[in-house]
């Protein structure tokens, strides 16, 4: 009996440890599942391999496996989210590299756009005032509070009798900031005068211009330099609250586009506080990187400071970028350098914001730490000047950061005579080139700025990819820009709106130029920008594949986005309801916009535009 009692204990306590071990596999088989499958598509990995794959594994906030439906499905557990995609593709997340989100949401929300439904520049102060008065008598814009309107013809004649008394006439209860549509001229009223204390503003020599009448008093017209100054000056006098619901504003619309990473130029302090509290309430929903203005000493120095005591509450969510530097300034205001005289401007050729000692010195002190720098050049004197540069910097063997400095170039939106042979320089010099194909829409004032045989040699974007060169989108928004979603920006890049159509993008050059590219533009290569095990989950479905397009780009636009995933989390959804979707089962289906069916909440920011 003993014996039978001690087998019947021994058998017990086996069937014990053998439960507890099967509760432990479940349990550890469980952990290693992915919390979510996407199955039954088409995934364009843009990691260069070409090969095809149907689904996507994804833990935490990577992606675990990328492969076939079988290979996929195979890992899934009781818990993982299944995700039908029903032949819909999955892409990188779009990376615009640059784009005045939280500033632009602002001026669009609560300000005044100087331009007709099309995006047409108003061309007589008549016509401006006209506007911005309706606007205040029919809005409840409370006295005293900051007004800004934008997307003004920066070259009508009416321009030259622009002083801060008109601008007093307007808008005498408000401080006023108006801007040009490129943002580069601007005129401020005597209440915005006095606000951003325009007397002590300082600048770097030569890089821009606050116009004085005999008396030595600011009339209140700035040029480059200065404008971006004013405008970093007001978006810090806002109140926070304002601040923090621009910018939520501008990261809900970007997610919606499928964008799961935004590079937002002009940053302050002020900025890294609002994504701060962002991120404490959830409210953060895609990576920033905040760049400062590099002539702006102050904001410059707080955000090297952030990211060198690495004060980030998610080193992932929020990040800091190398500061920004514009070479020069803009065509469309006549202040972009070029080699002659301008069409319209025949007394002058432009002007440089950075002499080439200064783009030097610039890459010295950047190539030594791992961010580098990125440098705005738009004019043919500016662009020859870069690339130049960019061989000083290869000869020089200058970086010494771990990892290696990234530099990008923006703009180059005139390349003239023989530096067109010399594009591969760029390349050989590992330097990025970031283009705003926004300006297309725009292109007949850059035709009326330097001329139709001059405009043959600008935006070569075919020539860039043919030189071998690194070639990234960005949106640029709002400056000369109508909208910031991806996909109307690549129709852009596409057809050029039809003008030299040679030097168009293919739709899969504009795909890689807006995921893998970009990623590379903001020094994230290793973490985003294709769909590869380990990298960051950042993933948008849209409703059909970009590369069936090819034949016909215009439908670009149309394409819809039906799923944002950053870093592992659904940002951005259209679905069936929640009732009708079998349990750990969704199948992505387009019912109108918003989240999990409902209605949207999207704000009333720029969508698709018209060329």
């Amino acid at each position: 009996m003993r014996g039978s009692k001690t087998f019947r204990g021994m058998l017990l306590t086996v069937c014990v440890l053998g439960m507890a071990g099967t509760a432990r596999a479940e349990e550890a088989a469980r952990s290693s599942a992915p919390e979510m499958i996407l199955y039954n598509g088409i995934v364009l990995t843009m990691d260069g391999s070409h090969a095809a794959r149907q689904a996507v594994a994804i833990s935490g906030d990577r992606i675990a496996a990328v492969g076939t439906d079988a290979e996929i499905r195979a890992l899934a557990a009781k818990t993982t989210r299944l995700i039908d995609l029903g032949g819909k593709t999955v892409l990188p997340g779009f990376i615009d590299s640059k784009v005045f989100g939280p500033f632009g949401t602002f001026e669009t929300l609560h300000g005044v756009r100087l331009t007709d439904p099309q995006g047409t520049p108003m061309v007589s102060p008549d016509e401006i005032a006209s506007a911005i008065q309706s606007f205040l008598s029919a809005s409840k814009v409370e006295s005293g509070a900051w007004l800004v309107a934008a997307g003004f013809d920066a070259r009508m004649d009416g321009s030259k009798s622009f002083t801060r008394e008109w601008a007093d006439q307007i808008a005498p209860a408000h401080p006023l900031l108006m801007l040009s549509l490129d943002h580069h001229l601007a005129l401020l009223n005597s209440q915005a005068i006095e606000k951003l204390a325009l007397k002590t503003l300082e600048f770097p020599e030569g890089s821009g211009q606050i116009e004085r009448d005999a008396k030595g008093e600011p009339t209140g017209v700035l040029r480059e330099m200065p404008v971006f100054l004013a405008m970093n000056r007001l978006w810090g006098q806002i109140s926070p609250e304002l601040r923090r619901q621009a910018t939520a504003s501008f990261m809900d619309a970007a997610g919606r586009f499928g964008i799961t990473t935004v590079a937002t130029p002009l940053a302050l302090a002020a900025d890294l506080q609002t994504a701060e509290d962002l991120l404490k309430d959830g409210e953060l929903p895609i990576r920033v990187v905040a760049q400062a203005l590099g002539a702006n000493e102050e904001a410059r120095a707080a955000l090297e400071s952030y990211a060198r005591e690495r004060k980030s509450p998610n080193a992932d969510r929020l990040q800091v970028g190398p500061p920004i530097y514009p070479v020069d300034g803009s065509m469309l205001s006549g202040k972009a350098a070029l080699f002659q005289a301008y069409k319209n401007a025949p007394w002058t050729s432009g002007s440089l914001s950075m002499s080439p000692d200064r783009i030097d010195a610039v890459l010295k002190e950047s190539a030594s730490g791992s961010e580098g720098a990125v440098l705005d050049a738009s004019g043919s004197l500016a662009v020859h000047l870069l690339i130049d540069a960019s061989q000083q910097y290869k000869a020089s063997g200058a970086a010494t950061g771990t990892p290696a400095p990234v530099f990008r170039v923006d703009g180059l939106d005139l390349v003239e005579g023989s530096d067109r042979g010399r594009l591969g320089l760029l390349a050989q010099s590992g330097w990025i080139v970031s283009l705003q194909p926004t300006r297309f829409p725009y292109r007949v004032y850059l035709a009326k700025a330097i001329g139709d045989e001059r405009m043959k040699e600008a935006l070569p974007y075919r020539s860039l990819v043919d030189a071998g060169v690194k070639v990234a989108i960005n949106s640029n928004w709002p400056m000369s820009a109508m909208t910031f979603q991806p996909t109307q920006v690549m129709k852009w890049a596409v057809t050029r709106s039809g003008w030299r159509k040679e030097e168009g993008l293919s739709v899969e050059q504009a795909l890689r130029a807006y995921t893998t590219n970009a990623a590379g533009a903001l020094g994230l290569s290793a973490e985003v920008g294709s769909i590869e095990a380990g990298k960051k989950a950042d993933l948008v479905i849209l409703d059909r594949n970009p590369l069936d397009l090819e034949s016909t780009p215009d439908a670009l636009p149309d394409v819809a986005v039906r799923m944002t995933i950053a870093s592992g989390s659904v940002v951005f959804e259209e679905r069936k309801t929640a009732a009708a979707a079998p349990a750990g089962k969704t199948t992505v289906v387009a019912t109108g916009k918003g989240t999990s069916g409902g209605a949207s909440s999207a704000p009333a920011l720029p969508g698709a535009a018209q060329d």
